[in-house]
């Protein structure tokens, strides 16, 4: 598991990040799925663009907004 932990949170350091992961595994590895919460850097258009042109094999997965099991 990686984690990032910037002062700042931004979409570049956040493309920095994805970089990172991208580089910790070898092409044998088809599909890279990271787990987020829904901040806005994590759906920047910015980010977008770069995933899908540099990193295709990364797929985000966005965490529910609001969910009724959390309360529970």
């Amino acid at each position: 598991m990686l984690t990032h932990n910037y002062k700042r949170k931004t979409s570049k350091q956040f493309l920095d990040f994805i970089k990172k992961v991208d580089q910790k595994y070898g092409n044998n590895v088809k599909q890279i799925f990271m787990v987020l919460d829904n901040a806005s850097i994590h759906k920047s258009k910015m980010v977008k663009e770069t995933l899908a042109r540099y990193h295709p094999r990364i797929h985000l997965v966005f965490l529910p907004k609001i969910s009724a099991l959390s309360n529970n």
